[in-house]
């Protein structure tokens, strides 16, 4: 008992256990959250909503340019609180600005994408829209509260959303199954998020007065690193999140997008813990040569007996929880946990080199990332379906792993270089 109160007196070992905790409890919340829409839905209907949540997903990253990693750099290696409402202000006016890009550009895509309009998705597009700006903030809150060291506000971002849409949706079941159109549950979603956002931001309690020289500082840092991450990003996340819509492309119907984030969703848990790891341990990354060897095995530890723990249950899980309609997602969480786990597990370095200010050399990385799994996602999904998308996470995953690796040694080899 004494050796577990001083493990769990260490204040990393605590903060990852709550992010642990939150994280873990929000994807039982989206299991729930999936078995609840899909009684409510049919199954194209449930490919449907995926496909347009997977548009928003893909949105966050194309629109924000940058500056929320910029601004959670900065933060990070600030040691006063009292400046971060400065920085939070300038992130918020940021975001805005972003936002209304970002509506005009999904709402000409709602309108003149033939993937959309002959689907009959531009009016539940439209109907999000109002609400998109919570994915952007998704992002920025992401960055900003690991820079801040503010983990148990992030755990609240992560899981109480999550559990405000599941009680609606339990409602809905319940009580009006069917009186409740696709459009209206698709816009409860986002304001799940938004009622969640708006109490973060009066918790931060940004300070908007005199923010110039926030702004500025911001500009700089991107210019210097926060875009060059972002230009990879989009190459690697990108090409991720645009997995969704390739799928939509060459399938018939959006059913197969359903069941590939279904199988998605029960193997994300295995990226997760690697970067929830990383997460809390953002702040002393900035100030470390090296990434401690124990924080690394422990990490390793907790992945391997996740991923024995869902390829268990993944098949039993599916047949009793969704139903013969979503049998097809099965085979698609096997290939999808390998991919998890070597992409957890590089996010994991990933995030030192962030918290080093390595913008050019993750730039590199999830260049060759992203074009693995663009050219291998488009290739093996024209040819083998939803079944090869899942396959291209594995193979890029595997370029994801060794290429971080390489830039993650060099910086520790430079290091030791300068010690003496």
């Amino acid at each position: 008992m004494v050796s577990v109160y001083r493990i769990f007196k260490n204040q990393n070992v605590r903060r990852t256990v709550i992010l642990l905790g939150a994280t873990g409890c929000s994807m039982v919340a989206l299991v729930c959250i999936n078995y609840f829409l899909t009684k409510i839905f049919t199954p194209l209907q449930f490919g449907n909503y995926s496909f347009l949540i997977n548009l928003f997903v893909l949105s966050q990253l194309v629109f924000n340019f940058g500056f929320f990693q910029s601004a959670g750099r900065i933060i990070a290696i600030k040691n006063d609180p009292k400046e971060y409402r400065k920085y939070y202000g300038a992130g918020f006016i940021i975001v805005l600005l972003i936002y209304i890009v970002m509506f005009v550009c999904l709402s000409l895509y709602a309108f003149f994408s033939n993937n959309v309009v002959s689907r009959g998705l531009t009016i539940p597009l439209m109907c999000m829209l109002p609400l998109g700006w919570v994915y952007l903030l998704i992002n920025f809150y992401e960055q900003i509260l690991q820079g801040a060291g503010q983990i148990n506000l992030l755990a609240r971002m992560r899981l109480v959303p999550y559990i405000v849409y599941l009680i609606i949706l339990g409602a809905i079941f319940l009580f009006n199954r069917n009186g409740i159109g696709f459009n209206v549950i698709c816009v409860l979603y986002l304001a799940s998020f938004a009622v969640t956002h708006l109490y973060i931001f009066f918790k931060l309690k940004p300070d908007f007065s005199g923010v110039k020289e926030q702004l500025s500082e911001i500009w700089t840092a991107n210019k210097q690193y926060g875009f060059h991450i972002y230009i990879g990003a989009l190459f690697a996340v990108g090409a991720s999140n645009l997995m969704g819509v390739l799928i939509s492309y060459f399938e018939s119907d959006n059913t197969p997008v359903g069941l590939y984030n279904m199988a998605l969703q029960i193997s994300a848990p295995l990226s997760l813990i690697p970067n929830i790891v990383a997460t809390v341990m953002f702040k002393q990354f900035a100030n470390s040569s090296k990434i401690a060897k124990n924080v690394v095995l422990s990490m390793l530890g907790i992945s391997a007996c996740a991923f024995v723990f869902i390829s268990v249950i993944a098949g039993p899980f599916v047949r009793i929880v969704y139903g013969e309609d979503y049998l097809g997602a099965i085979p698609l969480v096997k290939y999808l946990s390998i991919g998890a786990v070597l992409y957890g597990i590089a996010d994991f370095y990933n995030r030192f080199l962030l918290s080093k200010g390595q913008g050019k050399q993750l730039r590199n990385a999830s260049f060759c990332v992203g074009s693995c799994l663009l050219i291998s996602g488009v290739l093996l999904t024209k040819y083998f379906g939803v079944s090869g998308a899942a396959c291209a996470r594995i193979i890029s995953g595997t370029v994801y792993v060794l290429v971080i690796w390489f830039y993650y040694m060099r910086i520790v080899s430079d290091n030791k270089g300068k010690a003496l």
